[in-house]
């Protein structure tokens, strides 16, 4: 379930400060299609996992759509 594009979009959506993390399961179920259970599970393992050196420096919309 977890994507590359997934945790993509995950750290973009945390570098735009549009929302709090833990206000992230909207915007997952919007952007992926995802069930709240399904985006839930995404954004636990995101959060559990989180290393930002993971990430490239400049991350742009058409990295994960």
């Amino acid at each position: 379930m977890t994507t590359k594009k997934t945790w993509l979009y995950l750290e973009w959506l945390r570098r735009t400060g549009q929302t709090n993390m833990y206000g992230a399961v909207p915007y997952l179920m919007e952007e992926f299609w995802f069930d709240e259970e399904e985006a839930k599970e995404v954004l636990v393992d995101w959060m559990q996992n989180y290393n930002p050196d993971d990430y490239p420096e400049v991350i742009k919309p058409e990295d994960f759509c």
